[in-house]
């Protein structure tokens, strides 16, 4: 006779098709995912050979090229090493689905300048941002941090001190440098400014339609808002 199924078995059949379903969509993002970590993961390494090579760069100076050159080489160097700090945390061991936490990455970056004498402190929030935004918003942290290396404190500031904030609002996210130290040059305009990193700030910030402001505040203080 005809082949027929009750309805208890029916109902079986649809469940246990569901589940091979789900499965083999699972396998096919596990695998997805395991091919970008890789290509994360090889993307960093690449990165880290292109720093490698600026520090024996930096390193083959001559006496007299030292001051005019490795300022400029060592801003290279923490650029690419901001980018790379991405794709390797999109590269370790559990999949992220190219999600990047705003806090670790800030977190990371203020390691670069760990060896200097001045305090740095954290306040930024677990905030989950996608990839594509995330090494443009390390670009950001690196040159807002870097200034205040750069122009915030002369060597006869005492007790050198650096806040990182960021918080997210109900449709953007508020990230903040505060130093204590020397405050604005008369008449600055970031907008205007020749600073490369200010250029890079400017530009990025454009981008993401946010608004970037500098305000002196017992030092300076960068507030940037992204949406």
């Amino acid at each position: 006779g005809a082949f027929s199924l009750t309805e208890e078995e029916k109902l079986y059949l649809s469940a246990f098709t569901r589940e091979v379903a789900l499965a083999i969509e699972t396998s096919r993002l596990l695998g997805r995912s395991v091919l970008l970590q890789e290509s994360h993961h090889r993307i960093k390494n690449n990165l880290q050979v292109i720093v490698n090579l600026l520090y024996m760069q930096r390193a083959s100076l001559k006496p007299e090229q030292k001051p005019a050159f490795a300022p400029i080489l060592n801003d290279i160097i923490y650029r690419i090493k901001s980018i790379a700090l991405v794709h390797e945390m999109l590269s370790g061991e559990e999949p992220r689905n190219s999600i990047i936490n705003l806090q670790s990455m800030v977190a990371r970056i203020t390691r670069f300048y760990s060896m200097r004498d001045v305090a740095i402190d954290l306040d930024v929030e677990p905030i989950a941002i996608p990839y594509n935004k995330a090494t443009s918003i390390a670009l950001i942290v690196n040159e807002l941090i870097s200034n205040c290396f750069k122009h915030a404190f002369p060597e006869d500031v005492p007790d050198k001190h650096l806040t990182v904030s960021g918080r997210r609002r109900e449709d953007s996210i508020q990230l903040a440098v505060q130093d204590n130290g020397v405050g604005l040059a008369p008449g600055f305009d970031a907008h205007s400014s020749a600073s490369l990193g200010m250029q890079i700030i400017c530009i990025i910030t454009k981008e993401f339609e946010g608004d970037i402001r500098f305000t002196a505040d017992g030092g300076t203080r960068a507030e940037l808002t992204l949406p």
